[in-house]
């Protein structure tokens, strides 16, 4: 759970800029495609007088898209969601979730037939635009990789909570040397948050 200043949604936002980037790259090292992005955002209930809570208030969002691996097709999705959110939900969210979803494995995914179609929901780039961001992704990838985690970005780079980003993100696995893309923090500068 965010500290309350990070439950705003410039915070929001910039929090989910930087892990759907982070997703993103992992999703090219492991080599896949990803379908689909959901958002969840859950607003805490109120706690009654016997001291237990009510239900939480939740609002979630999904869409899907050509299997995309790049930057762009991520950032844009989310961006898209979390605008719905700001004018759907009637409450403070205390959580958000995203999940990329919907995976195919380069070697398994199929061409497509006419060469120049938009996103299933038909508001996405075409293949040709598709190819030059992924061409982005890939050099933005190769710049991180020769100048360091931070040489260059597509929008701002926040620094978050607690640092190794990377690390933030479940994958059914143990984060590798990639997903820690900051410089160590000392044990005392960790920040654990429960409530």
């Amino acid at each position: 759970m965010p500290p309350h200043d990070w439950r705003a949604p410039v915070k929001i936002r910039a929090c989910s800029r930087l892990l759907t980037t982070s997703t993103a790259r992992w999703l090219r090292r492991a080599d896949v495609r990803a379908t689909k992005l959901s958002l969840s955002l859950r607003g805490g209930g109120y706690r009654r007088q016997d001291g237990s809570r009510s239900k939480d208030l939740i609002w979630s969002w999904e869409t899907t898209f050509a299997p995309a691996r790049d930057d762009h097709t991520f950032l844009q999705a989310v961006s898209e969601g979390l605008a719905k959110s700001e004018r759907a939900m009637r409450f403070r969210p205390k959580s958000v979730s995203g999940m990329i979803h919907g995976l195919i494995a380069e070697q398994d995914r199929i061409a497509d037939l006419f060469g120049e179609t938009k996103d299933p929901s038909g508001r996405g780039a075409d293949t040709a635009s598709r190819a030059k961001w992924e061409k982005v992704s890939d050099l933005l990838d190769t710049l991180r990789q020769s100048h360091g985690p931070k040489a260059m970005s597509l929008g701002p780079q926040n620094n978050i909570l607690g640092g190794y980003l990377g690390a933030k993100i479940a994958f059914g696995r143990i984060p590798d040397e990639h997903d820690f893309s900051e410089a160590p923090v000392a044990d005392e500068d960790t920040h654990f948050l429960s409530y």
